[in-house]
């Protein structure tokens, strides 16, 4: 006799067709010997053939059991593919980090090891990142320790914070200073004292390293980008191609650097060059940017997440366009793996998004304006800041969010 093939339960069953399959000749006589239902702990009986696989003239030759096989591995990728497509992480809280006015910026080290966090009160926190990952939901009430704390950093709010691949925090404010602190990879405090850049004549809105030592800065009424030596504090160049003020800088390897200004334009600028190869006109102004490859993400002040291929620089490069958010977003970040994209908004959520299918899934809101929002360098984790004056740090958990 033979033995019936083992079937695979499935937690959500496959839907079959009413219509019965025609009976052929030319299946093995063991056909007859196999089960037409399964036991009672199967939620759906099985039925051979309900794929159309074993009707199909040019597999007769196949045994059934390849047949039943080739069968399974169709449901499960199936099931597999919609759950992928209506599926998102979702984001449980793990500890905050209270200031008594907004906190602006929020910016992980390349190792994972520290989080920075900039306030509006002129206050500079770093944190322990490794212990935030190493906590559950249930420990999001337990103080984040503070390894650093300087009360009044700045001698104004500090907007925007970046550090380099070698531990160099670089932090810009609308004192018009941008201030370096450098920590050493194995201490978690500074060991040297701050030393200021004071090259801009408005405030700091964002900064990129380009590489160890090359910071880029965008500041805002004077719509100037810099780029600056940091070991020599020297500015190399300096970029005048907007109109009004900019919002977000990224940079593209050593030669790009990509800019998003309140004049409605994302520019592309040559460093060898000092021109522009690439400018994208925009209905909106978008206020945040980010790249992840060759694949550019940008979203506006009306809510929208925009994304271009940076290889093709035309107006017509732009690959993919969404309505996100009911208010202006302020924030976008790609994943470390580019998969998906966290966006804050002030319209107090925080979303993710697909980046391939474009699905995309409230994931936390706050109670009020989500100003920034990062992701960990392992992706198992992000912050965000808010008007709230909270920095709060959320653990990932994998396929727990509807995407609509």
């Amino acid at each position: 006799m033979v033995t019936p093939p083992v079937m695979t339960q499935h937690t959500t069953p496959p839907v079959y067709s009413s219509t019965p399959k025609p009976t052929h000749s030319r299946l093995p006589a063991s056909a007859s010997l196999l089960p037409t239902s399964l036991p009672p702990t199967s939620p759906v009986p099985y039925t051979p053939g309900t794929h159309g696989l074993s009707d199909t003239p040019h597999i007769k030759g196949l045994t059934m059991r390849r047949v039943l096989e080739a069968e399974e591995r169709l449901r499960e990728e199936e099931q597999q593919s919609a759950q992928q497509a209506c599926l998102l992480p979702s984001l449980e809280c793990i500890g905050s980090v209270a200031d008594k006015q907004v906190i602006r910026a929020i910016s992980f080290s390349p190792t994972g090891r520290l989080v920075a966090i900039g306030a509006n009160s002129r206050c500079l926190r770093i944190c322990s990142a490794d212990d935030l990952l190493n906590r559950t939901s249930n420990q999001s009430s337990v103080d984040v320790p503070l390894l650093y704390e300087h009360p009044s950093y700045h001698q104004g709010s500090i907007y925007s914070l970046a550090w380099s691949s070698q531990g160099l925090l670089a932090s810009g404010s609308n004192d018009q200073v941008i201030r370096l602190l450098q920590f050493k990879e194995s201490e978690d405090i500074p060991n040297s004292t701050p030393i200021d850049i004071t090259s801009h004549r408005s405030t700091i809105r964002d900064l990129k390293f380009m590489d160890t030592n090359q910071l880029v800065s965008a500041s805002g009424t004077d719509g100037a980008v810099k780029l600056t030596d940091c070991s020599t504090l020297q500015s190399l160049l300096t970029f005048k191609g907007h109109t009004d003020q900019v919002l977000s800088v990224e940079v593209s390897g050593k030669d790009t650097i990509i800019s998003a200004s309140q004049d409605r334009t994302i520019n592309l600028m040559d460093v060898r060059s000092i021109s522009s190869v690439g400018t994208f006109e925009l209905a909106s102004p978008p206020a945040s940017l980010s790249l992840h490859g060759t694949l550019l993400s940008a979203t506006t002040l009306d809510g929208h997440l925009f994304l271009y291929d940076t290889r093709m620089m035309s107006p017509d490069t732009l690959v993919s366009k969404i309505k996100l958010h009911a208010g202006e977003c302020r924030s976008v970040h790609f994943s470390p793996d580019g998969q998906l994209l966290l966006t804050g908004s002030y319209d107090r959520t925080m979303r993710m998004t697909s980046v391939r299918q474009l699905k995309s899934a409230v994931v936390a809101e706050q109670k009020n304006k989500v100003v920034q929002c990062r992701w960990h360098p392992s992706g198992l984790m992000c912050g965000s800041t808010g008007v709230e004056g909270k920095a709060v740090f959320w653990k990932t958990v994998s396929g727990a969010s509807t995407s609509i």
